[in-house]
């Protein structure tokens, strides 16, 4: 087995949108639950009867030590739930991202990135979207540095990037797929009928 080192992973929750209303009035009270390979789950603030929640939390998990294996096998994975007072916490949807997949992404992150949430009970229906901005730096590595002017993967709709075709509209299949082929269009010009003598 292969030397464990030590790695520190960063992660900001943004924002969720879309989320799945699991209350009667239609809405969840969200919080996200973020684990972190072996280490302790970390958890955002609640958000009260919304389907649009803003958190822009950061949470640190140091001192996680990872072999080869694990680097390529663990997970940073979020729950986004809903709070019930009275009731166990229903699970809204989940998403994860490989360690060993961001380890080799650009610059060891992902930035402003739209991440689907899916559930047990419905795998193919996206249950709302997590924006997150997350990196992990080993021995040696420097951690990532952004402006404000920095634009990330989420500064596109997140409906246009992740939903698939199936579900979305016909205009907007057409806007994902101009955007796919990097295809600009021009707009239709005005066309006047006037009288010619």
């Amino acid at each position: 087995m292969s030397e464990r080192k030590e790695y520190l992973v960063q992660v900001t929750v943004i924002e969720g949108r879309y989320l799945k209303g699991l209350d009667s009035g239609g809405t969840s009270d969200p919080y996200v639950k973020i684990t972190c390979g072996s280490l302790p789950a970390q958890v955002t603030v609640q958000r009260e009867k919304t389907n649009e929640a803003i958190w822009n939390q950061s949470f640190t998990f140091k001192g996680l030590m990872m072999n080869e294996f694990e680097l390529e096998t663990w997970e940073l994975y979020f729950e986004v739930y809903d709070r019930n007072n009275f009731l166990t916490d229903a699970l809204v949807g989940a998403c994860s991202i490989g360690l060993g997949t961001m380890y080799r992404y650009t610059q060891k992150e992902f930035y402003r990135c739209w991440l689907s949430l899916f559930s047990e009970e419905r795998p193919k229906e996206s249950q709302g979207y997590l924006m997150v901005s997350c990196y992990i730096i080993g021995p040696g590595d420097k951690a990532p540095v952004h402006t404000d002017n920095d634009v990330g993967l989420g500064d596109i709709d997140c409906r246009q990037g992740l939903v698939a075709n199936e579900d979305l509209n016909i205009e907007e299949r057409h806007k994902k797929f101009l955007k796919e082929k990097n295809i600009h269009t021009l707009d239709k010009p005005n066309v006047t009928s006037r009288a010619y003598q």
